[in-house]
């Protein structure tokens, strides 16, 4: 019988790579509509009918908005988070959320302060949404396209219904998308761009979006796709990387390793403040430890919740 042991993993990330800085290539990136190649990790965000909770620790971040139709019914406001880990801080430090919410998010969402310039005010990182029912029951929904907080100046749209054996019509739809106005951090100053934001609609009558754009980066006449949080966010703080003269491009997670022209490269993320792609090279006569195939396993150790007994990965194969 085979044991599953769930254990704390305590050295993954000081895994050793062989490489110094000076290995470190910065490429400059430019911005594309479109999902790009790819499509295999899509994903959106949902929205559904449910009210919110009282007392969540959320509720004091949301913003009052104007210009709501009156003639529809079961108003929902939703929140598109362009990067939510600004997000979280410009409101930690605003004192919307308290310091031992904001310490939790830092290791669930994997926050470095360091990697990273952050505003300490307020900007708009996100915009809004609404949706709701007309008289005859149909939903619709306006998305604040100029981020001004005020829906009177806005179009109320029809969602298109989602359907999962056809999601190749999801790219041919992503040039409808709407282009929305946010501002972001960039080389160390507030500045304001726009995304284009795709809304569809769920068989459970459930609204869901995402963010149909991604980045390119060229190396050596070779040019290398760069994806954002499955398309849910513009941060780039969770990188995927396509390498397009490959004959079936293979996608590439952020901290793993690729061949390029025979020679072997770490993705290390996007800054998105300097708006480059950082790769590394590596090299081939080292021992790489990754948690990745074709790698040796990083050494790790911690504990088996259901004994409460140390493990190691050296130990579990004597």
């Amino acid at each position: 019988m085979k044991t599953l042991f769930f254990v704390l993993l305590s050295s993954l990330a000081s895994a050793q790579q062989g490489s110094d800085t000076k290995d470190i290539i910065e490429l400059p990136i430019e911005f594309v509509a479109g999902y790009g190649p790819f499509d295999t990790i899509r994903s959106f965000w949902v929205h559904t009918w449910d009210e919110p909770a009282p007392g969540n620790p959320w509720e004091k971040t949301d913003l009052k908005v104007n210009g709501l139709p009156d003639y529809w019914s079961e108003i929902r406001k939703q929140r598109i988070e362009f990067d939510s880990k600004q997000f979280a801080y410009q409101n930690y430090k605003a004192g919307k959320i308290d310091e031992q919410f904001f310490n939790r998010l830092i290791r669930e969402w994997n926050i470095d302060l360091s990697k990273r310039k952050y505003s300490d005010q307020p900007i708009r990182c996100f915009a809004y949404l609404i949706m709701g029912k007309t008289r005859d029951g149909d939903i619709r929904y306006m998305v604040d396209t100029n981020n001004d907080l005020d829906f009177s100046d806005e179009v109320e749209q029809v969602p298109v219904l989602f359907e999962a054996d056809k999601r190749s019509d999801v790219a041919r739809l992503a040039s409808e998308a709407k282009m929305i106005t946010y501002e972001r951090m960039m080389n160390e100053r507030v500045e304001e761009v726009e995304v284009p934001v795709l809304v569809m609609k769920l068989k459970k009558d459930w609204l869901m979006h995402n963010i149909p754009q991604y980045a390119k980066a060229l190396y050596n006449g070779k040019e290398i796709s760069i994806c954002s949080d499955a398309f849910n966010s513009t941060s780039y703080d969770n990188s995927t990387i396509a390498v397009m003269d490959l004959d079936e491009p293979k996608l590439i997670a952020e901290g793993e390793i690729f061949v390029m022209d025979k020679q072997q490269y770490k993705n290390l993320g996007v800054s998105i403040s300097s708006r480059v792609l950082k790769l590394q090279k590596v090299q081939e006569n080292i021992d790489i430890f990754l948690p990745q195939i074709g790698f040796k396993a990083p050494s790790f150790s911690g504990t088996e919740f259901t004994s409460n007994k140390s493990i190691r990965l050296d130990g579990l194969f004597r």
